[in-house]
């Protein structure tokens, strides 16, 4: 028989947008066995927009509890083979669950199977492809690090195999929200699950204001916690999972560091400076901010000033010969 396939849609005032997402999953040309979207809490429009499609959907209102909790509630109420999973924002090309599943039953190995996408906002075209920008995910390398470099396969493109996460246990860490795509993807690689793609454009990702993914002191903040989580969970993973762990969070505390340096709360900048060090260049880097950040205030500003005006001469063309000789 072939695979019947649940398409599982979180849903936080995506008024504007969740009519064309439907629509986008009504149109396959695979036809999805289920589709379930979660009211996560909506004060929009959305709980309208949701009820016309009374006829096609199963729809689950709840509190708000963040899109992991959303994604979790879902999971739980799905009974397809195939778990398909789209953001209220985005849209599926016509064939998309053709391709996924064609491939799903070409290799029963893999556990996770994701695709290419165009990114695009109202003004048109912004990313002509996913892929082309996270070229580590078209392999040949391990997936785990990949994700850990922030190379991250796109929700909207992944079709997952129920089977995996009932036999392993795992779900989405509703701690991190926004990231919890990232923990239930590595979590599968630690656990032996195998990662494939469709090395086609099969879905388009919306960009716009609200993008969760835009506020980066909340995705690194949540990589920390979601990193030393994974630790505890995994100790018995492969070394060099748990030293790319290890790797990440020291970079997810540097890079939390900047955004307090940048908001000036040297305190807090400081305290993730000193968990971001490490014998190599980038903990080099976040010991020379620690010592930095006691400076006081007028040179710290001085010394943001240096170092713009010195990143625009670097950025600059070079001249010609004759120039640069006077």
């Amino acid at each position: 028989m072939p695979p019947t396939v649940s398409v599982l849609i979180p849903a936080y005032n995506g008024a504007p947008w969740l009519r064309a997402c439907l629509e986008s999953v009504l149109a396959q040309t695979y036809p999805a066995h289920e589709i379930i979207v979660v009211d996560d809490g909506s004060t929009d429009d959305t709980r309208e927009v949701l009820r016309s499609f009374a006829r096609h959907i199963t729809l689950l209102e709840q509190r708000r509890g963040g899109i992991g909790a959303a994604r979790n509630r879902a999971v739980a109420q799905a009974t397809g083979d195939l778990l398909a999973f789209l953001d209220q924002d985005d849209l599926w090309r016509r064939d998309k669950l053709e391709k996924q599943v064609d491939y799903a039953v070409a290799h029963p190995e893999v556990a996770v199977i994701y695709a290419d996408a165009e990114e695009f906002s109202d003004r048109g075209t912004v990313n002509a492809s996913f892929l082309d920008r996270f070229p580590a995910l078209r392999g040949p390398g391990d997936v785990f690090t990949a994700i850990i470099d922030r190379q991250v396969p796109l929700m909207t493109t992944t079709l997952l195999r129920a089977s995996f996460l009932r036999e392993h246990g795992l779900s989405f860490l509703e701690s991190v929200s926004g990231v919890d795509d990232v923990g239930l993807f590595l979590e599968i690689r630690a656990r032996g699950g195998r990662f494939g793609w469709v090395d086609e454009k099969l879905a388009r990702r919306r960009i716009h204001e609200h993008n969760y993914s835009k506020n980066h002191h909340n995705r690194f903040a949540r990589r920390v916690v979601l990193y030393e989580e994974l630790l505890r969970r995994l100790p018995g993973a492969a070394p060099a999972h748990l030293r790319a762990l290890r790797r990440g969070l020291r970079e997810a505390h540097f890079l939390v560091g900047e955004c307090a340096w940048a908001e000036g709360d040297m305190p807090e900048a400081r305290r993730h400076f000193l968990a971001g060090w490490s014998p190599s260049a980038r903990g080099a880097r976040a010991l020379l901010y620690w010592a930095l950040s006691y400076l006081p205030n007028g040179a710290l500003r001085r010394l943001r000033g240096t170092n713009r005006r010195l990143r625009a001469v670097l950025a600059r063309p070079a001249g010609p010969l004759q120039s640069a000789s006077r």
